[in-house]
């Protein structure tokens, strides 16, 4: 619950330093700054995300959000079972799967989170977790081009800790085999499978450097600009 229209200049001048080739990256603002910051003058492979949605078009459900109004606001992605979500609001992944369809539906790129907590990390269930959760929350009409997958431990996120890259890398290689194998190769060359728990500019070269490490959904690193492009050129050092 981060941003208001005082920050808008701060983005504005990120927009004009940001790489404007090689990678993509998306902006999930409060909902309140999507229509303003659509209306500026963004790269064209910089995007919009909504930071949730609702699994229904529209209805009596105050106080909640669309796929529909995210769409028509400007946004390209919407962030979906985010640990937050998932553990204050009690998000199960059968409801992910009900807002991703509906994402899908209005034209939006799903963001999935998945992602275990510290004990079921102490005890070796990492990996039992993360399928449970992907079997869930995907079905083959999720499953659209630039679907994105983000891996992000609960136990590492705004702790400064992080998996060894080993770990990252085993469960982004699991991640990347459970689509291949329940949706076909194809799927798997379309899908972006990101990590997100603490990164921070000490970290993010030997993170984004990892095989299967297509990205980073980044939490508190990215609130002030100059924070958050010094990891975007790190991610596009990485691919050099």
């Amino acid at each position: 619950m981060n941003g208001r229209s005082k920050d808008l200049v701060d983005i504005d001048l990120l927009f004009k330093k940001v790489p404007q080739q090689e990678i993509d990256i998306v902006i999930a603002p409060p909902a309140t700054l999507l229509y303003e910051l659509k209306g500026l003058n963004t790269p064209k492979n910089l995007l919009l995300s909504g930071q949730n949605c609702h699994q229904v078009e529209c209805g009596a459900y105050t106080g909640e959000i669309s796929a529909a109004m995210l769409k028509e606001a400007g946004a390209n992605y919407v962030i979906l079972g985010h640990s937050e979500r998932r553990t204050v609001y009690k998000e199960t992944s059968t409801l992910v799967r009900l807002k991703a369809l509906e994402a899908v539906k209005q034209g939006l790129i799903p963001i999935i989170c998945v992602g275990e907590h510290l004990k079921s990390y102490e005890n070796n269930q990492t990996l039992n977790v993360i399928e449970r959760q992907l079997k869930v929350s995907l079905n083959s009409k999720i499953i659209c081009d630039n679907l994105v997958i983000a891996y992000e431990p609960v136990w590492a996120i705004g702790s400064n800790k992080t998996p060894s890259p080993e770990e990252i890398e085993k469960v982004h290689s699991f991640i990347k085999n459970h689509i291949s194998e329940r949706f076909g190769e194809h799927s798997t060359n379309h899908c972006r499978i990101i990590y997100g728990g603490s990164v921070n500019k000490n970290n993010a070269l030997k993170i984004f450097s990892l095989i299967n490490v297509d990205g980073g959904l980044i939490g508190g690193a990215s609130l002030k600009a100059t924070d958050f492009l010094e990891l975007i050129m790190i991610l596009k050092n990485s691919l050099n």
